[in-house]
């Protein structure tokens, strides 16, 4: 089996890409729930808050 580095190296750019987009969203999601502390919300007025938030986008 042959193994060609710059296609590995292709393949683990795409994987830091989308972890750097999904650690985007979860410092928006935390900074949410921070600046929500002290509130009650029901279910459906948080989802809309959480779905308010921009959506994860794949920079590859």
């Amino acid at each position: 089996m042959m193994i060609e580095p710059g296609t590995e190296l292709a393949h683990v750019e795409d994987q830091i890409d989308e972890l750097i987009c999904q650690l985007g969203w979860a410092i928006q999601y935390r900074n949410l729930c921070r600046a929500s502390r002290g509130r009650v919300f029901t279910v459906a007025d948080w989802q809309e808050k959480v779905d308010g938030l921009p959506a994860v986008e794949s920079r590859a």
